[in-house]
C-alpha cells in the first residue's frame, strides 16, 4: 500500500503541472511515413518551483520521484532519484528557478536546461492507427531497476490541457501513454527527401487527370459502338504524332479489343492505308456521332479515385474546416448601440499558440474582483517606471486600486502558474495524516474537484482538489522571447503597458543581465541570458508626423504625413511579437491636418479630413505594412483598443465640472460608455480589421477600463512644470485623468495579451 501512496504522489505531480512554454513537432517514422505530430515543451523553471514547494530531494518517492526531463522528442519523466552536482553546472537561478540541487545544465535547442541524471535504455513508438493516424501514438519508454523512466506524451487538445490522458504500468519498468495531435488531424509526409514542390504535384494531379481522360474516353467510345483508332478520344491530336508511336499504340489497342469490325481476316493493320501522319485528313476517318462528352464519366472517375484514395484524410482537414467554420465574428460591445466586429483569423496554427480559449469565453467582457493578492509586483521593486506612473511615490494615501483582478463573464483567464494540488484523506486505511500528499492541507475557497488522471482505486479514498491562481507567468513569457523581439509601438499609453510589461519580467533576471537604453524614439530593454528584447517605439499617429520628438511632442497644431509610415517601419523590421496602438493623438477636434508631400517642403500641401477618414487612412497603411513586412508564420500582431480617459464627471452622474480627481471607486453601471471615447472610432476599426488579410488580434481593453476612473494617476506624479498657486488650490484643474497608475490597470492590459498570445 505504501508503493501506492507514492505512486499517487507521482500521478498528483503529473497531473497538476499543466503549462507549456513552446511547440516542436514529434516525428514518428513507420512504414515509410513520416508522421508529424505537435509536442508542447514544459517550463523547467515551473517544474524546479513545483519541486521547490514539494520540498526538494527530501520528497522521495523511492523509485518513482517526481522529477522531469524535457526534451524536443518527448517528456521523459525519471523515476530514479537526483543526485546533487556542482552546482555551476546548472545554469543559475534565471534557468532552473532556484539555486541548483540535484539538477544538471544540459544544451537543448541552443540554450541550457535543467535535467535530471539518468535516461531510459529503450523507446518504442507506435502509431495507435496508421489508418487514422491523428489518434496519435504509443510510447513506451523502459530501463532497469533504479533508472526505471517512463514517457509523460503531453495531450494538446482544443482546451491547451496539458498532460497524459491515458498512463498503464505494464510491468515493473514499462510504462505506456498516449500523444495526440492538437488540431486532431496528424500532418503526413513521405519520410523520404523534403517532398513535392506545388509545381511538381501540379503536374502529378494533371497527369492523373490527363490519363483518367483517355481510359474513360476509350471505355465510353468502345460502348457507343467505335472500333478501331477511332476509339482513341482527340484522334486529331493522335494524327499528329509520329507513326512509329502511332503503330506502337495501335498494337495496344489491337490486344484491346482485338480487329476491327469488317476487317478481321486482314488485319487491323491492313485496314490503315494510308498509316495516320500529320498530313492525313481527319475528316476521312468515319465517326458516329458523339451522344454524351466523356469529359463528365473522367472527372468523376477521378473524383471517386481521390475520394476513396484520401476519404480518410479529406474528411478529417474537412472536418476541422467545419470546425472553424463555425465560429462566429467576434464582437466587442459598448453600450447596446455600438456594436463593432472584427474578424477573427483562423489560422492552422497562430505563432507562439499552445492552445486556444473556447468561443463562448469573451475574456473582455467580465468584471473586476477585489483580490488581495494583487497587485503582481510592487511599485517600489521596478525601477524602470516612470514618475509619471509612479502615485505612492507621489503621496497617493490607500492602494485599492492595485488589488482587482478581471474575471471574464462565464469562464476563466488561462491559468498561468503551476496548479496548486492539495489533497485531504477522508477515508480509507492509508490515513496517514496530511503529509500523504506532501502538500498543504489547507483547501483553498476556489479549489474545484481534481479527478485522477489514472483509473486508480486509491483515488475513491481521497478528495483532492487543485487551486488555479490566475497569476501572469513571467517565466513562459521569458522562455517564449528567449532570442525574440517584442515590440510596442504607439504613444504614451502603449509606454505604461511596455513599462508594465518589463516589470512583470524583470525580476526573474539578474541584475548584471539586463538594461534599458534610450536611443531618440526607440527604448530597449535587454535580457541578456535570454538574448530577448521588449522595445517601445514612439510613434503616436503611427505615421510621420511633427509630434514624433520624442521628449518635446506637445505642439497644438498637429500634422499628419500621408503615406509614411516607412519613415518609422524601418525601425519595425524584424519583430517577432508587435503591439500597436493610437488613437489619443487624434482626439484634436473634427478635423485633422493631413500633409501631402514632405516636411522638408517650404509650400506645404495640407488638406483636412474628419478624423474617422484620417484614422480609417492611418489603420490602412498600419495593416498594409504589416501584411508586406511580417510574416504570418512567425510572427504575431496586436492592437490595443483606446484606452479611456475619465475627466468630465457627469458622465457618470458624479459632481459637474469635477474629475477623475480623488476617485478611489470605479464605476459599476456595466453599460457606462464616457463622452472621451468616440463609438466612430471604435466603428473605423472594426471596418478595416475586418479586411485585414494578415491576422491581427485585437485587445479591446476599453470597456474594462471604462470602469476605472479610480486607476488614473490624478495628481499623484511628477509634473511636468512647476505648478502654479490656482493649480495647487484646485487639484481638480492639473489632475492626470488620462495615464493610469503601475501597478495597476495596465498589468491586467498585458494579462490579457498573454491570453490571447497564447490562447488565441
Amino acid at each position: 500500500m505504501v508503493i501506492w501512496a507514492d505512486l499517487l504522489k507521482c500521478f498528483i505531480l503529473l497531473s497538476t503541472i499543466s503549462y507549456t512554454f513552446s511547440i516542436c513537432e514529434f516525428s514518428v517514422s513507420d512504414r515509410n511515413k513520416l508522421y508529424n505530430f505537435s509536442l508542447a515543451f514544459l517550463s523547467p523553471n515551473t517544474l524546479m518551483a513545483f519541486s521547490a514547494k514539494m520540498g526538494g530531494s527530501k520528497w522521495d518517492c523511492d523509485m518513482v520521484s517526481g522529477w522531469l526531463h524535457q526534451l524536443c522528442d518527448g517528456m521523459v519523466f525519471n523515476h530514479d532519484l537526483p543526485r546533487c552536482l556542482d552546482c555551476r553546472d546548472c545554469g543559475g537561478p534565471s534557468h532552473c528557478g532556484m539555486e541548483c540541487s540535484a539538477l544538471v545544465a544540459h544544451t537543448v535547442g541552443g540554450y541550457p536546461l535543467c535535467t535530471t541524471i539518468g535516461h531510459a535504455l529503450s523507446t518504442k513508438i507506435n502509431i495507435i492507427d496508421e489508418k487514422m493516424p491523428h489518434k496519435g501514438v504509443i510510447v513506451k519508454m523502459s530501463s532497469r531497476k533504479d533508472s526505471c523512466s517512463l514517457t509523460v506524451s503531453v495531450i494538446c487538445d482544443v482546451n491547451g490541457v496539458q498532460g497524459p490522458q491515458l498512463l498503464n504500468k505494464t510491468g515493473i519498468c514499462d510504462y505506456a501513454t498516449v500523444l495526440r495531435h492538437p488540431s486532431g488531424c496528424a500532418e503526413i509526409v513521405d519520410i523520404h527527401g523534403r517532398g513535392w514542390g506545388w509545381f511538381s504535384f501540379f503536374l502529378l494531379i494533371s497527369a492523373c487527370l490527363f490519363g483518367a481522360y483517355l481510359l474513360v474516353g476509350t471505355v465510353y467510345r468502345y460502348f457507343q459502338g467505335i472500333r478501331g483508332i477511332d476509339i482513341i478520344p482527340n484522334l486529331e491530336f493522335w494524327s499528329s504524332i509520329p507513326q512509329r508511336t502511332q503503330s506502337l499504340f495501335a498494337s495496344l489497342v489491337r490486344k484491346f479489343r482485338g480487329p476491327s469490325q469488317g476487317s478481321r481476316e486482314r488485319g487491323w493493320f491492313e485496314t490503315m492505308k494510308p498509316p495516320l501522319s500529320s498530313s492525313s485528313s481527319s475528316s476521312s476517318v468515319l465517326r458516329k456521332p458523339r451522344h454524351l462528352s466523356p469529359y463528365l464519366f473522367s472527372l468523376l472517375a477521378f473524383i471517386v479515385f481521390v475520394a476513396i484514395l484520401y476519404g480518410e484524410d479529406v474528411a478529417c482537414v474537412f472536418n476541422q474546416q467545419l470546425q472553424l467554420g463555425s465560429d462566429s465574428p467576434r464582437y466587442f460591445t459598448g453600450p447596446s448601440s455600438l456594436v463593432f466586429g472584427v474578424e477573427k483569423k483562423r489560422e492552422k496554427a497562430l505563432p507562439f499558440a499552445i492552445g486556444k480559449t473556447d468561443p463562448s469565453c469573451d475574456i473582455f467582457s467580465g468584471r473586476w474582483v477585489y483580490d488581495e493578492s494583487r497587485p503582481l509586483y510592487e511599485e517600489s521593486d521596478c525601477p524602470y517606471i516612470q514618475p509619471q506612473l509612479t502615485c505612492l511615490e507621489h503621496g497617493r494615501p490607500e492602494t485599492n486600486y492595485q488589488h482587482w483582478r478581471w474575471q471574464p463573464n462565464g469562464c476563466d483567464l488561462p491559468s498561468y502558474e503551476p496548479t496548486i494540488c492539495e489533497c485531504k484523506v477522508t477515508e480509507g486505511p492509508l490515513w496517514d495524516g496530511p503529509t500523504i500528499c506532501g502538500l498543504d492541507p489547507r483547501v483553498s475557497n476556489e479549489c474545484r474537484v481534481f479527478e485522477m488522471p489514472v483509473p486508480l482505486e486509491i483515488t475513491k479514498q481521497f478528495n483532492v482538489v487543485v487551486t488555479n491562481p490566475k497569476r501572469f507567468n513571467a517565466t513562459l513569457m521569458l522562455e517564449t522571447l528567449r532570442g525574440k523581439r517584442m515590440m510596442f509601438v504607439g504613444d504614451s499609453l502603449n509606454r505604461g503597458q511596455y513599462v508594465s510589461m518589463v516589470c512583470l519580467l524583470h525580476k526573474l533576471i539578474p541584475e548584471d543581465g539586463k538594461s534599458m537604453e534610450t536611443f531618440d524614439s526607440l527604448t530597449v530593454f535587454t535580457a541578456k541570458e535570454y538574448n530577448a528584447t521588449i522595445e517601445f517605439y514612439w510613434a503616436p499617429f503611427i505615421l510621420e508626423s511633427n509630434s514624433d520628438n520624442a521628449v518635446i511632442h506637445r505642439v497644438s497644431d498637429r500634422i499628419v504625413r500621408k503615406g509614411s509610415i516607412n519613415k518609422h517601419g524601418k525601425h519595425w523590421k524584424g519583430v517577432d511579437i508587435m503591439v500597436f496602438n493610437t488613437y489619443l493623438w487624434w482626439m484634436t477636434g473634427l478635423k485633422m491636418k493631413i500633409l501631402r508631400g514632405s516636411f522638408d517642403d517650404e509650400a506645404k500641401d495640407i488638406m483636412e479630413l474628419s478624423t474617422e477618414d484620417a484614422y480609417r487612412m492611418a489603420m490602412r497603411s498600419m495593416l498594409r505594412w504589416v501584411r508586406i513586412n511580417m510574416d504570418r508564420k512567425k510572427t504575431r500582431v496586436f492592437f490595443t483598443s483606446m484606452s479611456p480617459t475619465h475627466a468630465k464627471s457627469g458622465d457618470w452622474g458624479g459632481v459637474p465640472g469635477r474629475n477623475c480627481y480623488n476617485e478611489t471607486r470605479m464605476i459599476e453601471d456595466p453599460n457606462y460608455w464616457g463622452s472621451d471615447s468616440r463609438k466612430s472610432i471604435m466603428e473605423v476599426i472594426g471596418d478595416v480589421f475586418r479586411k485585414s488579410k494578415f491576422p491581427v488580434t485585437f485587445l479591446n481593453i476599453t470597456q474594462l477600463s471604462l470602469y476605472r476612473k479610480d486607476a488614473h494617476t490624478s495628481i499623484y506624479k511628477k509634473q511636468w512644470s512647476p505648478l502654479t498657486p490656482e493649480q495647487i488650490a484646485n487639484p481638480v484643474s492639473y489632475a492626470d485623468c488620462t495615464h493610469w497608475c503601475l501597478p495597476g490597470l495596465q498589468d491586467t492590459w498585458n494579462e490579457l495579451l498573454f491570453a490571447k498570445l497564447f490562447y488565441p
